[in-house]
């Protein structure tokens, strides 16, 4: 955990920290056992979903993870990626959170507030608990902010978006 490996996306070699080993907690499934990693910088900025819906399973960055990213990976290391099944809020309002068994089949998808290390007392009341700390983020004890994405190995930060629901506003501009 924290050290960087690199991996071909879009033919260019990308750094990903692992995030963690194993099976973050009990609210997943064990498909979720094994290495997680995080792309070290961001790949590119777009709109999360549209107005008021913050939808993650429905949204256009998750169909975009899961599509033209996850297609843009080195085919070697795409066929070593397994289909995890994540936390996630279904649909765009309430407090339900589907979890283990039930939880959203992926290949690629955006961190949770909780999973970067978020706790009760970091996020508001609008952000319902859909994933446990990485063990990256315990290590650096920064809740993300060591790892704070920026484009292209520039200096310029750009927004940390999680999938984490918003039952709040706008759930746009995002950096994955």
């Amino acid at each position: 955990v924290g050290d960087i490996v690199k991996i071909s996306v879009d033919g260019a070699p990308r750094e990903f920290y692992v995030a963690h080993q194993g099976k973050p907690g009990d609210m997943y499934d064990d498909s979720c056992n094994g290495t997680w990693l995080l792309q070290r910088y961001a790949y590119t900025s777009r709109r999360y979903s549209t107005y008021a819906n913050s939808s993650y399973s429905a949204s256009g960055v998750n169909t975009w993870c899961n599509g033209d990213y996850y297609n843009s990976i080195d085919s070697a290391v795409r066929g070593l990626i397994k289909q995890v099944k994540i936390p996630y809020r279904p649909g765009s309002t309430g407090t339900t959170i589907y979890s283990g068994a039930k939880g959203l089949s992926v290949y690629v998808f955006l961190l949770s507030v909780w999973e970067i290390g978020a706790t009760s007392s970091t996020v508001n009341i609008y952000c319902p608990h859909d994933g446990e700390m990485l063990d990256l983020f315990a290590l650096s004890g920064a809740y993300a902010y060591k790892y704070f994405r920026r484009y292209n190995q520039e200096s310029t930060r750009v927004y940390w978006t999680t999938r984490t629901p918003s039952t709040y506003g706008d759930s746009s501009g995002s950096a994955s």
